[in-house]
Parts: structure tokens; C-alpha cells; sequence
């Protein structure tokens, strides 16, 4: 937001800089006079629509049907809004015109997916960091026509040292009835999170593993084999803001009977911030609510806030177009391309509330971050239908498309397997051997349109 201060900041200075050759004479200032007092002020709003796509955390869902993407399309929808100050003035005995443009954009979406997981599945769910901090490793195996085995290994590191491990197999107890259903955990330093796992066989094809790792180095889910009655629910919000300025000048309009022209550049700032927050809740369900020991199904909520900040510094190219097609109703076009050194930045939280079924375990794990540099070029045109509503002051309607090259958005680095089908299910979260971070900031190709109203005066 600071940037975004600066900028607005930057660009009220700029308006007033521009204004000086228009209000030098009064000031009894030595330039030039203006070749026309003309000065226009356009104040611009617009309901505008932005395609992205919300990064799921890392890992995956592999079911019968084949592989379930976790990640969801967002369509922010927002406000935007933009000023605009015009003038000319002779610099040099050459008319020129200086505009001064800054534009602001606020949108948010939300976008959520419950799913209510089958038999012969495996999912697998990494936070922000895996590795020594948390690993998750389950699977069920069909021995026999009507039989299967589970067995799982859990193991995390939390910050202060302390090694936390479950290591747990069930063997089938043949056909018919009785089984193997248990609940495990075992606890971290004290604030520093805890490991909780289950499994489950009856003597049928039917066996179950899954393991909760959260601790204050790292989270990671997974559960395989028969999984009906399991919930993953994923929800994702974006908040997002877009905003500008640019310092125009170029040669005053040119004008051929009912027709303008004017050309235009001059240096530019933009900034783009997303705040993301994505929700993942993952429910044992109702057949390890009943086991032994537990007095609910156990459960994990894993939480992920990120912020993704870049800031664009660069110049623009343009043009703006006018028509007066009768005395009081006109046309418009304004286009504006940019080119800019693109500085990126991320960092990213990840908390987890994880219920055992008796105790519930709230962590905070390691923030990551990443910056990174590149060229960034924009695209914007802009149609307008004005028409003179009085003397000097006209309302229009506006259809606004935009395009940016280099949006910046994160990319996830997956470190687990999913396995589902046949005689095996089996998953795994967290490698000792990866990066401490599985995510880093990426780019996309991003669109937004708008239609909206805007005002302008004539002074």
C-alpha cells in the first residue's frame, strides 16, 4: 500500500507541475501564453472484470476417474476509477499538450469447492514448506480378493528440534467381521503443533490410511485407500488493486473538419497487489468418529495468506481520437501502450488448526518469500459515446479493455505422489530432500474489461 500512497501521491504533483504553463501568467512568470485556455478534466468509473487463476496449494487428488485439479478459476469483479487533467500550452513557440492520468482499480472474488472423496482414492496436501518439517506417508494394499492391508509413517521436525513420528500398519483379519480402526497423535513441543493418524481395515477390500503432519516448520495431509465419508473442502478469496500514473506531453491536437488527433508519451507508474487466502478443511468423517478414544473425527484446516506486490516503473505511448459526429454527441478512442521494468515481490503464511479428535492444536508455520525482476509491456483501449449534457460538461459511456503481460502470481513446486486404483493407494507429502519452500512467484498473461460512465469539463 505504500507504493500505491506514493503513487497517488506522485501523481497529484504531477497534475500540478502540468498545470503550471496554464497558470503561470497570473503567478507573473516569464513562459509562454497558452494558445487556447483550454482545459479538460475527465473523471472516469467503470464496473470492471479480471481473469487469474487462484493458486491451490501443492499436491493432488487421484481418483478412479483420474486426477482431480485442486486449484479454481477467480473472476474478480471491482470499481475503477480514473482522472484525467489536459491542457495545452506553447513551450518553445510549439503548442504542445500535457495530460496528467492516474487510475485506480479495487476488485475481490471468492470462488469454493467441496468434494466428498470415494473408495480407492489418495490425496496428498502440502503447506507453503514440507521437507524435514512435515512428511506423510500412507497406503492401503489388496492382499487377497477380500482382503487389504493399511500402513502409514508420519514423521515432522518443529523449530526447537523435537522429532515427532507415527509409524502404524494394520493387518486384515480375513473375511467377515472385526477389524482394525484406531486414532493416533503425538505432540510437538508445546505450541509447535502435533501429528495425528488413522487406519482402518475390516476384513474386506476396504482399508484406510491417513496422517495430519502440521508443525511450526511444516504441514502436510494425506489419506489413501477407501475414503468414502472423507470431505476436502477448498475455498479461495482475492483482493485485488490496480492502480497508475502517467506524465503525458505530446504536440497539441491535430484537427481535419469534425476530427482530432493527438499523439502522446511520457513516463509511467503502475502497481498491481493481490492478497490471497486460501482455506483447505479436511474431515475423517463419521467412521473415525467412532473410533476407540475419540470423541469427534479427526480433522485438519489449513490456511494459507499470501501477498503478491509488483510494481511497475516504465513509459507509455498513445493516442486519443475524437469525433463530433453532430453538435453535442461525439465519439472517442484512446489507446495506450507501455513497456516496464517489473520488480516482484511475494510472501506467504501458513497456519493450521489440526483436531485429534480430543485436543485441537493450533499452529503458525514458516512465512516464505521471493522477489524477482523482469519486462512487463501493457495494453489498453478505451471507446467512448459522449454527448454535451450543458456548456462545457458531457457524459459518456465508456467500454475499457486491458491487457498486461506479466502478472505476478505463485507457482507451486509439488513434492507429493498420489497413486489410485488396482490393488494400491498410496500417498506422499514432503521430501527431505526438496527446498524448504515449495512455492515461488510466477507470471501469466492477464485481461480485464469494464464498461462505466465518465464526466467531463470543459474550462
Amino acid at each position: 500500500m505504500t507504493l500505491l500512497k506514493t503513487i497517488l501521491k506522485g501523481g497529484v504533483a504531477a497534475l500540478a507541475v502540468l498545470s503550471l504553463p496554464l497558470t503561470a501568467q497570473a503567478a507573473d512568470v516569464d513562459v509562454d501564453e497558452p494558445v487556447d485556455s483550454d482545459v479538460r478534466v475527465r473523471i472516469e468509473t467503470a464496473l470492471r472484470l479480471f481473469d487469474m487463476e487462484a493458486p491451490a496449494p501443492a499436491g493432488s487428488l487421484s481418483t478412479p476417474n483420474g486426477v482431480i485439479p485442486l486449484d479454481l478459476d477467480l473472476n474478480p469483479v471491482g470499481v475503477g476509477l480514473g482522472l484525467s487533467v489536459l491542457g495545452e500550452a506553447e513551450l518553445g513557440g510549439v503548442p504542445v499538450s500535457l495530460e496528467g492520468y492516474a487510475s485506480l482499480s479495487f476488485a475481490t472474488d471468492e470462488a469454493s469447492a467441496t468434494r466428498a472423496l470415494g473408495n480407492n482414492s489418495a490425496l496428498a496436501i502440502e503447506g507453503l514448506t514440507t521437507g524435514n518439517g512435515a512428511q506423510a506417508n500412507v497406503a492401503t494394499l489388496l492382499t487377497a480378493p477380500n482382503t487389504a492391508d493399511a500402513a502409514l509413517f508420519l514423521t515432522g521436525v518443529d523449530g526447537a528440534g523435537f522429532t515427532a513420528t507415527i509409524n502404524q500398519a494394520a493387518q486384515t483379519i480375513g473375511p467377515g467381521p472385526g477389524g482394525n480402526l484406531a486414532v493416533s497423535e503425538s505432540a510437538f513441543s508445546v505450541g509447535r503443533g502435533a501429528i495425528v493418524a488413522g487406519i482402518f481395515t475390516d476384513g474386506t477390500p476396504n482399508a484406510t490410511a491417513f496422517g495430519i503432519v502440521a508443525s511450526d516448520r511444516g504441514i502436510a495431509i494425506t489419506a489413501a485407500g477407501d475414503l468414502s465419508g472423507f470431505t476436502l473442502a477448498n475455498t479461495y478469496n482475492s483482493d485485488l488493486i490496480f492502480a497508475g500514473a502517467d506524465a503525458r506531453i505530446g504536440p497539441a491536437e491535430f484537427t481535419s473538419g469534425s476530427i482530432g488527433f493527438r499523439p502522446f508519451v511520457g513516463p509511467s507508474l503502475k502497481t498491481y497487489q493481490n492478497d490471497l487466502e486460501s482455506v483447505t478443511f479436511f474431515d475423517s468423517g463419521a467412521r473415525f468418529a467412532a473410533a476407540p478414544g475419540v470423541a469427534r473425527a479427526p480433522s485438519a484446516t489449513v490456511t494459507l495468506d499470501e501477498d503478491i506486490d509488483g510494481n511497475y516503473f516504465g513509459g507509455v505511448a498513445g493516442f486519443e481520437v475524437n469525433i463530433n459526429a453532430t453538435e453535442r454527441l461525439s465519439f472517442g478512442l484512446r489507446g495506450v501502450g507501455g513497456l516496464y521494468y517489473l520488480d516482484a515481490n511475494y510472501t506467504g503464511e501458513q497456519r493450521a488448526t489440526v483436531d485429534s479428535g480430543n485436543n485441537i492444536f493450533n499452529v503458525t508455520a514458516q512465512q516464505v518469500g521471493d522477489t524477482e525482476g523482469r519486462l512487463a509491456a501493457t495494453a489498453r483501449l478505451d471507446g467512448t459515446v459522449a454527448y454535451e449534457i450543458a456548456n462545457g460538461v458531457s457524459l459518456g459511456l465508456t467500454g475499457t479493455g486491458e491487457y498486461l503481460s506479466a502478472a505476478p502470481t505463485v507457482r507451486r513446486f509439488n513434492n507429493s505422489t498420489t497413486v489410485s486404483g488396482g490393488n494400491q493407494n498410496s500417498a506422499v507429502a514432503g521430501d527431505p530432500l526438496a527446498p524448504g519452500s515449495n512455492t515461488s512467484l510466477d507470471f501469466f498473461d492477464t485481461f480485464s474489461a469494464g464498461v462505466g460512465l465518465d464526466l467531463t469539463f470543459r474550462f
